[in-house]
């Protein structure tokens, strides 16, 4: 059942930056049976949503053909390659000194000098959260809505929810989300947050969201959407559930909590998910995990040659998934 009102992301990352060790050669340039490559398939169906588009690929430049890039530019869809945050960390908190000390004169103090490490697919996606809240065309949607007020362009015109709901009708409501899609899958974006988002909707009402549901109504359930969502497989013995944090849902009031993280040393997306989950910050964040459709489990976890290959018949065989 659609949802009662059109949803769309404020924005849509495609992570490419991997180093793609075990495939052989970067995820994003891997063509698939219609020709595109594996980046282009995800452009393809993010630009669906009409929002703007980011790549971070480490700097690696990795770009869509001329017929794709025109058909976005018609379209008025922005895409931009973006770069991962890099925090500021101590030499001395960080144990690397001995990879900058041949760079300090004799009177740097090393606890002071900043030194930068790259942070892996949260520094990607803290980029793409910072660009979205510059851009983001609507304003607070309720407990998870932006606090951290240096993360805004104020500049920028935004809309409040009463404007925005009580035209529903002639205005599409952009939820202050980053749809983050890897290139390690062929998971489409446009599927992807269909099932997150009315997962989110369908959670927190009692009944499914209808064509006569009140926009009070639907506006309350916006408030109470998480701050990540993400897909996780589940089978038959919960042992083996799997989590992919790279195909989910992250709301732009993460961003301090993330860069706080990011510049305390850590880099792993599954711990800084159970920080989240376990939080008792005022902001009373939450974390819902989807489950993910069997029949996309063939498309979700690409490293290999032979993972990308069976992809690939599988998407030919089936046509459309």
């Amino acid at each position: 059942m659609p949802t009662p009102f059109p949803l769309l992301p404020s924005g849509v990352l495609i992570l490419a930056g991997g180093q793609s060790r075990r495939m052989g050669t970067p995820k994003a340039l891997m063509k698939l049976p219609s020709g595109l490559t594996l980046l282009e398939h995800h452009v393809q169906y993010a630009r669906a949503f009409g929002v703007p588009i980011w790549i971070a690929d480490n700097g690696q430049g990795f770009s869509v053909n001329d017929t794709l890039a025109e058909q976005l530019k018609t379209q008025g869809v922005f895409i931009e390659h973006i770069s991962d945050y890099q925090p500021k960390q101590t030499c001395l908190n960080n144990n690397i000194q001995n990879n900058v000390t041949d760079n300090l004169s004799d009177n740097q103090n090393h606890h002071e000098t900043q030194v930068y490490k790259g942070v892996g697919a949260l520094g990607a996606i803290l980029s793409g959260l910072m660009t979205l809240s510059k851009q983001m065309p609507i304003s607070n949607l309720g407990s998870t809505g932006i606090k951290d007020s240096d993360s805004v362009n104020r500049n920028q015109s935004t809309l409040n929810t009463s404007e925005l709901f009580n035209t529903a009708e002639q205005r599409t409501p952009y939820l202050p989300y980053l749809l983050v899609i890897s290139c390690d899958s062929l998971i489409k974006a446009d599927r992807l947050w269909d099932l997150l988002i009315r997962s989110d909707l369908y959670h927190y009402s009692e009944s499914p969201p209808h064509q006569h549901q009140t926009h009070v109504h639907f506006e309350q359930q916006c408030r109470s959407l998480p701050a990540i969502n993400y897909l996780i497989s589940i089978e038959d013995n919960p042992i083996n559930n799997q989590s992919y944090p790279l195909l989910g849902l992250y709301h732009a009031s993460l961003i301090k909590p993330l860069r706080n993280f990011l510049d305390s040393g850590n880099r792993q997306v599954m711990r800084f998910i159970s920080d989240i989950s376990n939080s008792n910050h005022a902001d009373n964040w939450s974390v819902r995990r989807s489950p993910m459709p069997k029949f996309w489990q063939p498309l979700a976890n690409l490293n290999t040659p032979e993972q990308f290959n069976d992809a690939c018949h599988y998407i030919s065989e089936y046509h459309e998934v």
